[in-house]
């Protein structure tokens, strides 16, 4: 069982004191038997890094991603930084010892929200870039504001496909998961429109709504769809349900809204839904 995140000055997850140079990135590992602790790890730079996720591929490596503002060393070589908050990706054996780690970004702020492996232990990332950002494969496109991205490496760090989305507002990747079969897929929420392959896809208004775009193992596009009403919505977890249907969590604040089956209204404030296609 593992947990990644950030701290700042000191902590001690139950193996001693963890001392942070800012605010700096851990990894804990647990015991699933009895919540023991087996080990853990600190990394950072001079400046704010963060830890957002962490998943465990089949392989038994672990991989965090997130983001970090100075230069920052998760065991391999140094990783700079191209200005703002870059995203890094980085995957420790279940000993804790550094496999491989790599950083990407642009001159803006750029965001890893989301990490997982599929059957063949690869690592798919999904999240927000603000500029031109390379992966390992080229720079992507960037329309403005902030894109959705996703990108896929083998189990040893090499590029295999990443592509981006957008349009002049902002727009973002929050949560990524594999099928079975090996297809990815992305939720989380754009403005005005969005095109994941299949062409342009409307929003309701000029506020955030949600999608959910699947792809296959290579990124061909599969499939995509929006959804949202008058306010904001977003989607921030996907997950498979028992008879394998793609499951969105999010929230919504329009009075209603309409998931297909049925209109749904606001209690107030925010309310949180769940969407199993």
């Amino acid at each position: 069982m593992y947990a990644t995140g950030s701290f700042q000055n000191t902590i001690d997850f139950g193996g001693g004191s963890l001392n942070a140079t800012a605010s700096d990135v851990f990894l804990v590992k647990y015991s699933t038997a009895n919540g023991s602790y087996i080990w853990a790890a600190d990394f950072g730079s001079t400046l704010t890094d963060r830890g957002d996720t962490v998943t465990v591929a089949s392989s038994s490596d672990v991989c965090i991603a997130g983001d970090y503002a100075g230069t920052i060393n998760f065991g391999g070589s140094p990783l700079s930084n191209s200005g703002g908050s870059d995203i890094y990706i980085a995957c420790f054996n279940a000993s804790g010892t550094h496999q491989w780690s790599s950083g990407h970004g642009g001159p803006g702020d750029d965001k890893a929200y989301s990490i997982a492996t599929d059957g063949n232990n690869r690592v798919l990332l999904t999240g927000e870039i603000n500029n031109n950002v390379d992966f390992g494969g080229g720079a992507l496109g960037f329309f403005g504001g902030s894109d959705v991205f996703v990108a896929s490496f083998d189990a040893t760090g090499t590029h295999i496909w990443s592509q981006s989305f957008g349009n002049s507002l902002n727009d973002g990747g929050y949560d990524i998961a594999a099928y079975p079969s090996n297809d990815v897929a992305i939720v989380g929420y754009f403005r005005n429109s969005i095109d994941f392959g299949g062409g342009t896809l409307n929003g309701v208004n000029s506020n955030e709504d949600y999608f959910g775009a699947l792809f296959d193992s290579t990124g061909g596009y599969l499939y995509a769809d929006v959804n949202g009403s008058t306010a904001r919505e977003y989607s921030y977890a996907f997950t498979l349900s028992s008879d394998g249907r793609g499951c969105h969590i999010g929230v919504f604040s329009s009075p209603t809204i309409n998931f297909t089956f049925g209109n749904h209204t606001l209690v107030g404030g925010k309310d949180f839904f769940i969407v199993c296609k």
